[in-house]
């Protein structure tokens, strides 16, 4: 008999793949474009934009208050955002490769960035999203883009979510005293400039807190600054500030979600996705990332009907194809071979020049060779 033990992840940064190196002028491939709210109200806070390219996200920047957006891709690879990367097994199932390296959809995203001539990057996988919690757009779908190019993309359109409960603002900015307001402020407009100082701008929001304690968007940007500088164990004590003010808030979850799986909290992983989800039960990340966190703390078939939710949306299934590699070793643990082997197939086909996928075939042909499966 094959004993499987749990297929645990490995985390790969955006910045150690092309993301970090310098582009040639000629290559270099910039967006822009507008991004509004469907009622046409103004929008309540900066828009970020983000690049998606088969599960892995990649920062690149925002608008500014009145909507418009101007990003050139890869430029903001330090930004701090880090996500699910590959999935390394041996042919036992055991865990396997190198903690930090570069592979699966890390390098799969890194693939679809790659230039493929002069003057043009092949973008194919991938598409810029306008992300605001509360809200959701169609993705825009990027393909393999030119430098000679119109940069404008057009118009975004954000469309609220029914079923959120979520705020973007807080309510507790609504008790704070001008004199932190205005430090908020302050450090909002200088954190969006081309060379923010990050020290300085970290010295108003703590005292904008000072002032006011429980101001919920200072700790949540005082988080972001702290991401930005490299302090994780700071940036997660801001961010559960943040919601220990206002649980309400969406915006530090995401950050703060990250921040756990980083360290390994996968308890805290899951209370804080169970919690996001309360609020936006559409977010097909944090589904994925609930359902991997849980695989970790051996909840094996808390995990499967997580997952299983997760595919029942086709977008969140799309999105996140190394749902599937968890979902083959949660049944692989089950004792459920068949089952793990069509997972896992789905998932290789998905990716197929994912180093992760080379390894589950290998591990699927040697059960074959075995009889563990048909």
């Amino acid at each position: 008999m094959i004993v499987m033990t749990g297929v645990l992840p490995l985390w790969g940064q955006a910045s150690r793949g092309n993301q970090g190196r310098s582009y040639k002028a000629e290559e270099i491939i910039y967006l822009s474009g507008e991004v509004v709210l469907s009622n046409g109200a103004p929008l309540p806070n900066v828009v970020a934009i983000e690049r998606h390219c088969r599960g892995q996200v990649f920062p690149e920047g925002f608008t500014d208050q009145q909507g418009t957006f101007a990003v050139r891709l890869g430029s903001r690879a330090d930004a701090g955002t880090e996500d699910a990367s590959t999935y390394g097994v041996d042919s036992r199932g055991r865990a396997s490769g190198d903690t930090m390296r570069v592979g699966g959809l890390t390098g799969e995203s890194e693939r679809h960035s790659a230039m493929k001539g002069k003057g043009t990057v092949d973008l194919i996988g991938c598409d810029l999203r306008a992300v605001l919690p509360g809200y959701i757009a169609d993705p825009v779908m990027l393909g393999r883009r030119s430098v000679l190019e119109d940069s404008n993309i057009g118009t975004i359109v954000l469309r609220p979510l029914g079923n959120s409960r979520a705020v973007m603002v807080s309510a507790t900015a609504l008790d704070a005293p001008s004199s932190a307001r205005k430090l908020y402020d302050r450090a909002n407009k200088r954190l969006r400039g081309s060379k923010p100082n990050l020290d300085s701008i970290e010295k108003d929001l703590l005292r904008a807190v000072e002032i006011h304690p429980r101001y919920a968007d200072a700790w949540n940007l005082l988080g972001s600054v702290r991401v930005q500088a490299g302090s994780d164990d700071r940036a997660a004590q801001a961010f559960a500030q943040a919601l220990a003010a206002d649980e309400m808030l969406l915006s530090p979850y995401r950050p703060l979600i990250k921040l756990t799986m980083r360290a390994g909290h996968w308890d805290r992983t899951i209370d804080l996705t169970q919690r996001y989800l309360e609020l936006d039960p559409t977010a097909a990340e944090e589904r994925f990332y609930l359902g991997l966190a849980q695989q970790q703390a051996g909840q094996v078939d808390e995990a499967l009907a997580t997952l299983d939710r997760l595919f029942s949306d086709p977008n969140g299934s799309a999105a996140f194809p190394q749902a599937r590699h968890v979902q083959g070793a949660l049944f692989a643990e089950r004792g459920r071979y068949q089952d793990a082997a069509v997972a896992w197939t789905q998932f290789a086909e998905a990716v197929p020049d994912s180093p992760a996928a080379a390894e589950v075939n290998g591990l699927i042909a040697e059960w074959r060779t075995l009889g563990v499966i048909e």
